[in-house]
């Protein structure tokens, strides 16, 4: 299974053979969209939630 960022899943490819050969040989592929929002733990607006 390999992890792909859906943000910079172009940049990564075109730098690197090594994310190629990963994407390529894994049987499941996990697309990740996490903003760095997230990330640096700031809140997220979940609509009415509290």
């Amino acid at each position: 299974m390999t992890v792909v960022d859906a943000c910079d899943a172009d940049t990564q490819l075109d730098e690197h053979d090594d994310a190629h050969e990963q994407v390529g040989l894994a049987n499941r592929i996990l697309v990740s969209l996490v903003s760095k929002a997230n990330l640096a733990g700031d809140e997220v607006n979940h609509g009415d939630r509290e």
